[in-house]
């Protein structure tokens, strides 16, 4: 825990000092720090990460652009056998991999020059960078998607759909992003907002979603995107208990529900046009988790993490937002303890077969763990 401590601070710090009046010369060198050190996180990790071991094991014998063709996109597939080309081992392939979609990422928090990039930054770590960085081939989705949301505030729907074409060949689920071309002409009000989430956990307890995967099911097969969490949950009961079943429980829900709520209060302060966006796409991921955690907790999950990151946006803007001194000052406080719970829970509370101990570039522990954690059969 000492290992992920020292990297939040660091990461805090840069996050308080981007706050001062800085030269941009001296904002930039922050930011860039904070890039190096999280792709140096990333990109050197070993043993660490919940796909890990498939992604190794893949990489490890690939041998053409149709190796694995069926689970794998073909964004992929075309750039891992360029890599492996290249001579890269895994661990350059990582490096690489994660510089670009860490650079992405880097690239959409471009909030008024950057100026509250540093809580940015420090909440996509506490915890989104823990699940993300095993999960590949959605991670650089996710990345391009966000960067995508440049082009729908600018209005541009070229580069919008190629952005979301791309993103898709990574990972087919970004399709879903295409929605947030239509919501960003919905307004949103402080009163439409109240009657929306009134009328989501309604129809959440009339278990809406259940009966619509029921009808549709058997047209496009859906449930069976379900099957995977079950066989996995039957081998790793005590990793992956918060998320099985029709109900999912207070840990799984309460904190989005209270995020929600609290950014609704706070719809005042989001004025501007890309705050109202990233107000709407964090709602969807609100949506998406209610009607569709019970009947397919697989497509939910996969689906909602593409709106549920803009979540980063929308608290680091209520430190430029809020005008009183004092206020801001306790906000801040506030918002690094809420980011140092998140991050303890995304590393013990979630997945912490995954997180600990860390092995990478920074420490190695010499820890053994079970092997058919991260390797096939074959490789054990």
């Amino acid at each position: 825990m000492e290992f992920y401590l020292i990297i939040f601070w660091a990461l805090a710090l840069c996050a308080i000092l981007v706050q001062l009046r800085l030269t941009p010369q001296a904002m930039w060198t922050l930011l860039g720090c904070s890039y190096v050190l999280l792709v140096l996180f990333v990109g050197l990790r070993w043993e660490t990460g919940n796909d890990w071991g498939s992604y190794y094991d893949y990489y490890e014998h690939l041998t053409s652009l149709k190796d694995n063709a069926v689970d794998f996109e073909i964004g992929f597939r075309l750039f891992s056998f360029g890599a492996k080309k290249l001579g890269l081992p895994f661990a350059g392939f990582n490096v690489v991999y994660a510089a670009i979609y860490i650079g992405l990422i880097f690239l959409s928090f471009k909030e008024d020059n950057y100026s509250v990039s540093g809580w940015l930054v420090l909440q996509f770590y506490a915890p989104f960078i823990f699940g993300l960085m095993g999960t590949t081939r959605q991670v650089m989705a996710l990345a391009i998607c966000m960067f995508s949301v440049r082009y729908v505030l600018s209005k541009d729907w070229r580069k919008f759909l190629l952005c979301i074409c791309v993103a898709c060949t990574f990972h087919i689920s970004a399709l879903v992003f295409a929605i947030a071309w239509p919501l960003a002409r919905v307004r949103v009000t402080p009163r439409r907002a109240w009657l929306a989430l009134g009328t989501v956990i309604l129809l959440s307890l009339l278990d809406v979603g259940s009966v619509v995967v029921r009808l549709a099911g058997d047209r496009i097969h859906i449930a069976d995107l379900d099957q995977k969490l079950v066989a996995v949950e039957a081998v790793t009961v005590e990793d992956f208990g918060y998320a099985s079943g029709a109900n999912p429980t207070i840990l799984w829900i309460i904190p989005r529900v209270g995020f929600l709520l609290l950014f609704i209060f706070c719809l005042r302060w989001f004025t501007e046009e890309a705050d109202q966006l990233h107000f709407k796409l964090y709602f969807v991921s609100f949506v998406l988790l209610s009607l569709l955690s019970g009947p397919v907790f697989i497509l939910a999950n996969r689906t909602a993490i593409y709106f549920n990151i803009f979540q980063i946006y929308l608290f680091a803007t209520l430190t430029r937002r809020i005008k009183t001194p004092l206020f801001r000052q306790a906000y801040c406080v506030l918002l690094l303890v809420i980011s140092l719970s998140r991050m303890y829970s995304g590393i013990f509370a979630t997945y912490p077969r995954i997180f600990v101990p860390y092995k990478g570039v920074f420490i190695n522990q010499e820890v053994r763990r079970d092997p058919g954690w991260f390797l096939p059969d074959k490789a054990r």
